[in-house]
C-alpha cells in the first residue's frame, strides 16, 4: 500500500510540468508567410528556413516521412517521433552559423516549457524526453551572429 502510494507520488510529480491548460496551436500561416511559431505533431519531418533578419520560421515541407539525405542549405530540419518509448526530436542545422530555438510540449490539453540547446552549423542535436508528447510548439528561433560560438547554452 504504502509502495502505490508512493509510485502514485512520484508519477504525478513527473507529470506536474504538464498540468498548465495548452493553448491551441498557432493558425499556419500562408505559403511565404514567416511564422512566430511552429506546431510539429508526433511523426512529422518539418524544414523550414529563417526569417528576415535569421529569425522566425518559414516552412518548406512538412511530411509524416522519415527524413531523407541531408538537410537543404539554408534550412533546418525538426524531426519528432518516438524511439524505444521515449519522445524525441531532432533537429538538424543546414546553416552556417549556430542556431537557437525555444520548445514547449504538450499532452493533450496540457504543455509545459522544455529545455533546448544550441545548434552548431551543419551538425544535429537530439532532445529527448522520457515520457509520451502529442507535438512539439518551435519558438523564438534564431540565428546567431557570425563566427565562432563561444558556448553550446541549454536553457
Amino acid at each position: 500500500m504504502m509502495m502505490d502510494l508512493i509510485a502514485a507520488a512520484a508519477l504525478a510529480a513527473a507529470w506536474a510540468p504538464l498540468a498548465q491548460e495548452a493553448p491551441k496551436p498557432p493558425a499556419a500561416p500562408a505559403a511565404s508567410e514567416t511564422a512566430d511559431s511552429l506546431s510539429i505533431a508526433m511523426g512529422e519531418t518539418v524544414v523550414v528556413r529563417l526569417g528576415e533578419g535569421g529569425r522566425g520560421l518559414l516552412v518548406v515541407s512538412r511530411t509524416r516521412d522519415d527524413p531523407e539525405g541531408e538537410v537543404p542549405a539554408d534550412s533546418v530540419r525538426f524531426s519528432f517521433g518516438s524511439v524505444a518509448g521515449q519522445s524525441m526530436l531532432s533537429v538538424e542545422n543546414g546553416y552556417g552559423r549556430a542556431f537557437e530555438y525555444r520548445a514547449r510540449m504538450f499532452l493533450g490539453r496540457r504543455s509545459a516549457t522544455t529545455s533546448t540547446c544550441t545548434v552548431l552549423p551543419g551538425i544535429s542535436a537530439f532532445e529527448s524526453w522520457p515520457h509520451a508528447i502529442d507535438r512539439l510548439e518551435v519558438s523564438r528561433a534564431e540565428l546567431l551572429p557570425p563566427g565562432p560560438v563561444a558556448s553550446i547554452r541549454c536553457r
